[in-house]
């Protein structure tokens, strides 16, 4: 996650483009991976799922589901992230949307303030909370399991919420 991030929304338009422009094309070229916009996700963990919420908010036309584990927003931004979740599901009205956050995360409040602000705006979204920390050792456990089967489903129209 390229620095300043976490300031505001300012860079995330450069990011995703960098992401949807350069490395969706390398991954479908070198990796045996579907090249269709349906098919792909994009998630991430704390300032990562910062990240790939604004990414694939940016540029919905290039995914089929975004989502993010324990994502690390403000009180402050959430309308202008409901906003741009709006604008995202006119352009890709199939989208999917998910927000996973957890008992000890102290994202938790305002993960539960975007899914509200969301549902208000008449945007579906999939909150999940479970049990667990904000720590390395939720996310690279049953915090990333959860996302990829999450993605999974998903992504092959299974039940996903």
């Amino acid at each position: 996650t390229p620095r300043g991030m976490l300031s505001g929304f300012t860079h995330s338009e450069a990011y995703a483009r960098f992401i949807v422009d350069d490395l969706l094309p390398r991954v479908r070229k070198d990796a045996p991976a579907l090249a269709t916009a349906a098919s792909t996700g994009i998630d991430g963990v704390s300032l990562g799922g910062r990240s790939a919420l604004l990414v694939g908010l940016a540029r919905p036309e290039a995914f089929g589901s975004v989502a993010s584990l324990q994502a690390a927003f403000y009180a402050r931004e959430v309308d202008a992230l409901v906003e741009r979740a709006k604008q995202a599901i006119e352009k890709n009205p199939k989208l999917r949307v998910r927000l996973l956050t957890s008992s000890g995360d102290g994202y938790r409040a305002v993960n539960h303030d975007i899914a509200r602000g969301l549902r208000k705006a008449g945007v579906s979204v999939q909150l999940d909370d479970v049990p667990g920390p904000h720590t390395y050792g939720f996310n690279r456990g049953p915090g990333v399991y959860e996302m990829l089967l999450w993605h999974d489903r998903s992504l092959r129209n299974k039940k996903a919420w």
